[in-house]
């Protein structure tokens, strides 16, 4: 199990934002031998466990809307252990298949190769205002088009 942690508030602002892009497509791979494709909307979700010792607190990222477990938690979610995830870029990738153009990739290095997970998404209006939301904040490299996600010292 990953660490349990709860995401920064830079972390939780870009997912706010994502979850207006509509419905997008949720990527993570093991290696070649399996990977999941989730279409979808994504939000955050905070979780309380009372029951354990230590980090009883951790942001899910859930597909919504979101429908409960018995133990509270969303049916479809991920674990994610938000202090690894540092970076994210969003970039142009086409995908005729799902038919996608962009790809907001998630990382824990400044490096694509390095991703954790990523969303395929169509290029709307909903994500060209995303991407220019955060093209204007002043923690994005401009250069390179990196989203810096830790908080700042």
């Amino acid at each position: 199990m990953v660490d349990r942690n709860v995401a920064s508030m830079r972390q939780k602002e870009l997912f706010s934002d994502l979850a207006q892009v509509g419905e997008i497509v949720l990527t993570t791979t093991h290696s070649n031998t399996c990977s999941v494709n989730i279409h979808g909307k994504f939000v955050l979700d905070d979780k309380h466990w009372p029951q354990v010792e230590k980090d009883k607190d951790e942001s899910l990222l859930a597909l919504a809307p979101i429908e409960r477990t018995s133990s509270g938690e969303p049916l479809v979610h991920f674990h994610v252990d938000w202090k690894t995830i540092k970076w994210a870029k969003i970039r142009g990738r086409k995908l005729d298949l799902i038919k996608t153009d962009k790809e907001i990739v998630f990382c824990d290095e400044r490096d694509v190769t390095r991703r954790v997970f990523w969303f395929y998404a169509r290029t709307t209006e909903s994500l060209n205002d995303l991407i220019k939301k955060w093209k204007d904040k002043n923690w994005i490299d401009k250069d390179e088009d990196w989203i810096d996600l830790e908080p700042p010292q």
